[in-house]
């Protein structure tokens, strides 16, 4: 691994990535990664001796296993699209696609299965339709894989052909899709088949399928571990790991359908198909907490600001208020006591003395706007509730210098 997982972890918790996909896994991912796998190969202990022991058909096991596996994939394709418009990466198509591919093989390997919704299966043949479906299931699923694990590193597409990209994508792997059931259901009687004897005993084509499928899966996994960055790689590498012993059991066992290998087998791959879905699920709420939190501080930060705010505006008022107040007072106290001594000297102008004490109550009107313009700034909130005290002093103060005036004072 080049990149060191903590280093893009600090990283990441500094820039609070918004996909989780290709988030940088942590210690915590990795602990229960393993403890998952090491669950499982618990359990494959318990279980390898027990095999090939028939437990008898359950005819109802199948399709409810499937059809959940089959709305699993579904819905962890819908949140790899989702994840792919936020951060429009070609891997994330790729790895979406898989997903679509397993969810649609799946369910129609249940249409087809003997005695799932029909005695004979709904679609195909009886013995050999579910068995190609199988394989290409888990072989279209793992070449996604693959070929997600190879140009995961390229860049981010354009941003302006999201949805184009995510719709031709859709129809070519629905076309694929659809041309592959065609020729497993309508062309069967043209593809080798893999059970001689009902469906039973395997051919041994069957087995060298099911070899080819198991170095398939290993290689995507060692690619996978090779390439591991993201949390997204993390899980992938134990979804593979979880659906190899399928095609352990189909090799190595004598009876392919109905054992105890066989059910655990299927059991893992439910646990496959849900674990992917789920990590999703759970990151996402992470993410969406940590993004709550980081929202909740940045807004009681900016309450802080703007209390200290108020108060440095509220003692800048308070410095300019009172000088321009004094500086207004005696100005009116000096023209009033100047025009008796200039009446006396035949020196009276009331027209320029009113002119002067305009002009000083013009200066003074506009220097409070300032200070008062700085404080709606400051606290918009509760200028739009009410008008501030020293704004309705000022008007009173006004009003009764206009009343002075008519006076003739």
């Amino acid at each position: 691994m080049n990149a060191n997982p903590r280093q893009l972890t600090i990283a990441g918790d500094h820039e609070l990535p918004l996909v989780v996909a290709l988030m940088p896994y942590t210690p915590r991912h990795r602990a229960v990664a393993l403890a998952v796998v090491a669950a499982m190969l618990i359990v494959w202990v318990f279980v390898t001796p027990l095999a090939n022991v028939q437990i008898g058909r359950i005819d109802s096991f199948l399709p409810l296993v499937q059809t959940v596996m089959s709305a699993a994939d579904l819905l962890t394709a819908t949140l790899l699209f989702a994840q792919y418009w936020v951060r429009p990466r070609r891997a994330l198509l790729l790895i979406a696609s898989g997903y679509i591919f397993a969810s649609s093989f799946a369910f129609r390997q249940t249409l087809s299965f003997t005695g799932s919704y029909a005695p004979n299966g709904l679609i195909g043949d009886t013995y050999t339709t579910p068995a190609w479906f199988f394989v290409l299931w888990h072989t279209t699923f793992p070449l996604s894989i693959l070929a997600y694990a190879l140009l995961k590193e390229r860049g981010n597409l354009s941003l302006e052909w999201r949805m184009a990209d995510i719709a031709i994508t859709l129809a070519c792997v629905l076309g694929t899709i659809a041309l592959l059931s065609w020729l497993a259901i309508d062309e069967v009687q043209h593809l080798p088949q893999f059970f001689t004897t009902g469906l039973m005993l395997q051919t041994r084509l069957s087995n060298q399928i099911n070899i080819g499928l198991t170095i398939l899966g290993s290689t995507v996994l060692l690619v996978l571990f090779i390439r591991r960055r993201t949390v997204l790689d993390l899980w992938l590498m134990v979804t593979v790991f979880a659906a190899i012993p399928n095609f352990l059991v189909a090799a190595y066992a004598g009876a392919a359908r109905f054992s105890v290998g066989w059910y655990t087998a299927r059991g893992f791959a439910l646990v496959a198909s849900c674990l992917l879905l789920s990590v999703l699920v759970t990151e996402m709420t992470v993410l969406y907490s940590r993004l709550a939190s980081a929202l909740v501080m940045q807004r009681r930060e900016r309450g802080n600001r703007f209390v200290s705010i108020d108060a440095a505006t509220a003692a800048i008022a308070h410095e300019i208020n009172s000088p321009l107040g004094s500086t207004e007072c005696r100005n009116r106290s000096a023209g009033a006591g100047r025009a008796p001594s200039l009446a006396g000297r035949g020196q009276s102008d009331p027209q320029g003395n009113r002119r002067s004490r305009t002009k000083g109550q013009r200066d003074y009107h506009k220097r409070s706007q300032l200070v008062q313009g700085c404080d709606r700034q400051a606290r918009p909130d509760q200028h739009r509730q009410r008008r501030r005290p020293g704004a309705a002093a000022f008007a009173t103060r006004l009003a009764s210098q206009r009343g002075d005036r008519h006076d003739g004072v």
